[in-house]
């Protein structure tokens, strides 16, 4: 079975045969990037070596020069060390599990959005309740492939209370949902990371055509036609994206 590498350099001979030169420049650039990195990573597994700085490397050296990056004392900068070390978490995900995740659990609403229901650790839970809900999360690419996820989750689900675990098992039906949650200074963002799979490409014909208005110093607005072909694509197909969201807690 081909490997990644054996991938992306048929991915360079394909966009080679069409004349794009400028993929192809591109992804020998980023096939490079990733095979140092390899280089690096096998390196540090055969000498036992990890490499891991939760709140980041850069902020961890920025204590050996406080004046230079801004900190009056050490107390300043071990306050910013200690709010970047609790700014993302993750959840993993599984199969077996209900949506594909046993502390988040997404379930689809009728606008085809998602809701998520965050399992809150017990030392939380007297504060703000057992379960954080998470409501209108729609991912701006790759939020087919979620739905198409939970649709798999849900067949297996069916399958195994219907002609149990190993039959269930034997079907492939099922898929992993990962969540990490991320802060940043605009706020929490969630990432979905699940495995791709084969979804229809939405099409919307009411957007043949369609008025962008724009305004130009002040002196009112300027209109403007803009064409788009007829059923073209509106919906990306990216595995996973971030969403920015609010966030509310229910008992």
């Amino acid at each position: 079975q081909p490997g990644p590498a054996d991938c992306a350099e048929g991915q360079i001979a394909e966009a080679a045969e069409r004349g794009r030169w400028d993929q192809v420049h591109q992804k020998r650039r980023r096939l490079a990037t990733l095979q140092s990195r390899l280089a690096a990573l096998e390196a540090d597994t055969e000498t036992g070596r990890v490499r891991l700085c939760f709140g980041s490397k850069r902020l961890w050296r920025k204590q050996h020069r406080l004046g230079e990056n801004g900190y009056a004392s050490h107390r300043e900068w071990l306050a910013d060390w200690r709010d970047a070390r609790r700014d993302e978490f993750f959840v993993l995900g599984s199969r077996d599990e209900t949506a594909g995740c046993q502390l988040c659990v997404a379930t689809v609403a009728g606008d085809g959005t998602l809701t998520l229901r965050l399992r809150m650790p017990d030392c939380l839970a007297v504060q703000h309740g057992k379960y954080l809900i998470i409501e209108g999360v729609r991912f701006a690419y790759g939020h087919e492939q979620v739905l198409a996820a939970l649709d798999s989750n849900a067949d297996y689900t069916r399958c195994r209370r219907e002609h149990g675990e190993k039959a269930a098992r034997a079907t492939g039906l099922g898929q992993a949902i990962s969540y990490r949650f991320k802060r940043d200074r605009k706020g929490w963002r969630v990432f979905a990371t699940t495995e791709m799979m084969e979804v229809p490409v939405v099409t919307d014909q009411r957007l043949v055509s369609r008025t962008i208005q724009e305004k130009r110093n002040g002196n009112g607005e300027r209109h403007h036609r803009c064409r788009r072909p007829s059923g073209s694509p509106i919906r990306g197909t990216g595995s996973h994206r971030r969403h920015r969201f609010n966030l509310h807690s229910s008992a």
